[in-house]
């Protein structure tokens, strides 16, 4: 609050920084009157911006000025993790939040924001889905105690979008398959079809035989109707 002129009052409250910029913005507003007016007027503009901001809690903390960083500190803290858990949780936040979007106030952080990090995170940082989605479930249960605290009004976290992880497609052989894979394996002599311990040379010649008999098969040698076997990636 100062006189620009005698009678003329500015006031000036903080609205915390511009996500663009990362300049601090002000609601300003001119009253006229003596200082006790303006005094007033300053109050009442306080408690407007407080009521509208979602930043302000009664213990006096405003979002505008906690980071995501220090959130998820707070956060940490006051849960019941494992140690091994926890130590986890800070590796993720000194590797991925510190260097990235971890300084900026909880009040910016906005679900687009949010997707262009998980991006960030999987095309610069090649990071695999199951990380990045740990890294997402920090942020989302710190979003959501700020939420309980009163210093925010919704999760950011929960419209976020962190990348899906593709469960593995495995194809089984079929019956047929597999008895013609035994029959080929027991063919190549006692040290493949005979249960009994084998040596090192005993197993390489198991080994040759059981290849040789999927290399056969795959080959048009089985009678299934899908004459793969193994593991297939997912599509």
């Amino acid at each position: 609050m100062r006189e620009k002129r005698p009678g003329v009052w500015e006031l000036r409250v903080l609205r915390g920084k511009d996500p663009i910029t990362q300049k601090y913005r002000y609601i300003s507003r001119t009253v006229q009157g003596g200082k006790r007016v303006a005094s007033r007027e300053l109050a009442r503009l306080v408690a407007e911006h407080e009521t509208r901001d979602p930043g302000s809690q009664a213990t006096g903390v405003a979002a505008h000025r906690v980071s995501l960083c220090e959130l998820t500190a707070m956060h940490l803290e006051r849960h019941g993790y494992s140690p091994t858990t926890l130590a986890d949780y800070r590796s993720v936040v000194k590797s991925y939040l510190e260097p990235t979007i971890g300084k900026r106030p909880i009040t910016e952080i906005r679900p687009a924001l949010l997707d262009e990090f998980y991006r960030y995170l999987a095309e610069e940082r090649n990071l695999a889905p199951a990380t990045i989605r740990k890294v997402h479930a920090l942020i989302r249960g710190s979003l959501s105690t700020a939420v309980k605290w009163g210093w925010l009004t919704t999760n950011a976290g929960r419209d976020a979008t962190p990348p899906v992880i593709r469960k593995t497609e495995i194809t089984l052989p079929s019956t047929d398959q597999v008895a013609a894979v035994i029959e080929l394996a027991a063919s190549a002599g006692p040290d493949v079809g005979d249960v009994h311990p084998v040596g090192r040379g005993d197993r390489g010649a198991a080994g040759r035989a059981v290849r040789g008999a999927l290399a056969q098969h795959r080959c048009g040698g089985g009678h299934g109707r899908d004459s793969s076997v193994g593991v297939q990636g997912a599509r």
